[in-house]
């Protein structure tokens, strides 16, 4: 892999990236990552939540190449395949780069609210 080179397996959530297999633990599916793509995992997570340049992730994975945006975006379709169903997603900061995030899962709606009870009504005084 190109530009930092790990040992240590990387667990976000749960992801588990193992750099030296090249392989990515999403739930009970193992998929083995090309070196490139694993160079842009880990730009990725150890930006998590950010957003990583266009320019930041090819010099990553093609450090000594000029290559074609689409290139990248390739890897980066392979990384989401990858973490499809996982915790993790891939999103586009069109035109400037993409994040690593957290999947935001969607929190139940609230019960509708009840009517309140009608207020007790006086009874009227006797004449």
């Amino acid at each position: 892999m190109s530009g930092k080179v790990r040992n240590a397996a990387v667990q976000i959530q749960d992801v588990e990236f193992d750099p030296p297999r090249r392989t990515l633990a999403a739930g009970e599916r193992k998929t083995l990552l090309d070196e490139r793509s694993c160079s842009i995992f880990l730009l990725l997570a150890d930006h998590l939540g950010d957003c990583v340049s266009k320019e930041e992730l090819l010099r990553a994975a093609w450090p000594t190449q000029l290559v074609h945006e689409n290139s990248l975006a390739k890897a980066i379709s392979k990384l989401r395949r990858a973490l499809d169903g996982s915790s993790l997603e891939i999103v586009a900061a069109y035109g400037i780069g993409y994040i690593l995030r957290a999947v935001e899962t969607e929190v139940p709606a609230a019960p509708a609210a009840t009517e309140a009870a009608p207020a007790s009504i006086p009874e009227p005084e006797p004449s």
